[in-house]
């Protein structure tokens, strides 16, 4: 009787320590599977269950951490196709696709409104000096979207695709490439923080003690008229006051932040208004903020 309860006992254990490995294994497996895994956020669940308004605000001060983003692991492939020849410093329209990795077209309805806007482009020249943040609107074929911008310099620029699953409520980034005929930029990578344009000055304050990988920090964003005591009146774009973006020099992925303060229903300084954000990357190294 003895021996038969210790056979019994030690079958069930290995019972649940195959149960528990394959929930685990199961568990990964879902997470890796495009539009497989359940919402995180109360707002995101709602929308994914087919609320009415879809229209919420996914990106939130949180994702204050730099995303690297590789075309190999990305759960949706990027095409982008410019319509004739690119040039630097000439007009063009681009056509973007977005399919899944098993070739189905991710449309409109696939994608959930993210600070006013379906998909955000992110697109940045190798130098890190030409950067441009673009909004495709859908084209005539399902999952393909198009838009128009001007390079500024030749050669490889990046085009980074950030959107957040209708599905899931979680975000989606993809890579491609996009290739410019003319003369590249050559690399800056000094640490200029002050910037004078169209009659402002505009200031990126950091801690004295500067970054640590892996430890947030602040970052203060200070914008004043050059005319002697002219108000400052921001007005807001996809719904902030202001939008930071930044690049490593590999352009393995960048990050998306936005002011810790949400929304514009806020009062700022009329003549020095300042917006603070959160900055955390994982790597040391040279970023140049947008």
């Amino acid at each position: 009787m003895s021996s038969g309860i210790q056979s019994l006992s030690s079958t069930q254990k290995k019972q649940v320590v195959f149960l528990t490995i394959g929930a685990v294994a199961l568990f990964f497996l879902f997470r890796l599977l495009p539009g497989a895994v359940a919402p995180e956020r109360p707002g995101q669940f709602l929308a994914a269950a087919g609320a009415t308004d879809q229209r919420v605000e996914l990106c939130d001060v949180s994702n204050i951490g730099f995303s690297r983003v590789n075309d190999r692991v990305s759960p949706v492939r990027l095409n982008v196709q410019p319509q004739g020849e690119l040039v630097a410093g000439r007009p063009a329209e681009v056509v973007i696709s977005v399919e899944t990795v098993r070739g189905k077209a991710v449309t409109c309805d696939d994608i959930l409104e993210s600070h006013e806007e379906k998909i955000h482009l992110l697109i940045v020249d190798s130098s890190l000096g030409d950067y441009h943040h673009k909004h495709p609107g859908p084209a005539e074929v399902a999952g393909e979207y198009r838009f128009h911008f001007t390079p500024g310099a030749g050669g490889i620029y990046k085009v980074f695709a950030e959107f957040y699953s209708a599905r899931t409520g979680r975000p989606v980034y993809a890579v491609s490439d996009l290739i410019v005929a003319g003369d590249s930029s050559e690399p800056v990578r000094s640490a200029t923080r002050k910037v004078e344009l169209d009659g402002y000055r505009f200031v990126l304050e950091v801690p004295e003690e500067g970054y640590r990988a892996r430890r947030p920090g602040s970052l203060r964003l200070r914008v004043s008229a050059l005319e002697e005591d002219r108000e400052v009146s921001l007005e807001p774009i996809m719904g902030e006051f202001a939008h930071v973006v930044g690049f490593d020099v590999a352009r393995s992925g960048f990050t998306h932040m936005h002011p810790l303060r949400e929304g514009t229903n806020h009062t700022l300084d009329p003549r020095r208004p300042e917006i603070e954000f959160m900055l955390q990357v994982d790597e040391p190294g040279f970023y140049k903020i947008w």
